[in-house]
């Protein structure tokens, strides 16, 4: 939803990135159509299909979400996109996207990584790193899925107010990586901390 800061959107970030040799990993929520930057399983298959054609290396699917979580700060504030702003990646018109927190047909809850891990190697050349991993258990489930990374996060804390810490997560994490030959094959992402409910963490929030 980069288009709510600056009017080119993920466009400007993704240049931004590229001038100090940083990749970027673009939402299927994105603002911006990534050409220029599901439980329907075509759709998905669509999207793949299209980020591959355009030059993406890698997908991130996330395995912390199987709906999106109820943000009360959202709720509060009758958050919702401009009429001139989608999400042209899924052909959303950018309406009612979070009046019940997401559509059901954009996510498949009955979803399990024996399933759909080896269905992306078989639709994709692209790299699978899973996102939204918080403890080592899960580490060696992806290792033994044979998945090319991980991305440590909790999410911006938005989904669940009573995650970990993202910081706090590591140690344990990087314990369980470290038996992958590859040096970069764990990521952490997003902030340190953050909840409704601050009083659960003295940690300060960090981006």
């Amino acid at each position: 939803m980069h288009k709510l800061a600056h009017p080119d959107g993920e466009l400007a970030t993704s240049l931004a990135a590229a001038s100090i040799n940083v990749g970027i990993c673009l939402s299927s929520y994105a603002t911006t159509w990534l050409e220029e930057v599901v439980k329907d399983r075509s759709r998905t298959q669509q999207l793949l299909d299209r980020a591959e054609a355009a030059g993406y290396k890698a997908l991130f699917p996330s395995v912390d979400v199987p709906v999106l979580g109820r943000r009360l700060n959202e709720f509060r504030n009758a958050f919702s996109l401009p009429p001139d702003l989608g999400f042209p990646n899924l052909l959303s018109t950018g309406h009612d996207e979070f009046a019940d927190g997401a559509s059901s047909q954009d996510y498949d809850a009955s979803l399990e990584w024996a399933e759909i891990i080896p269905w992306l190697r078989r639709n994709t050349n692209m790299q699978s790193w899973l996102k939204g991993i918080l403890n080592p258990a899960n580490v060696q489930l992806a290792i033994n899925h044979g998945v090319d990374g991980v991305v440590i996060s909790n999410h911006g804390g938005r989904q669940l107010d009573g995650v970990p810490a993202t910081l706090d997560c590591l140690r344990e994490c990087a314990m369980v990586a470290k038996s992958v030959s590859r040096s970069q094959w764990m990521e952490a992402s997003g902030v340190v901390r953050t909840s409704s409910k601050p009083s659960h963490s003295g940690h300060s929030t960090v981006s």
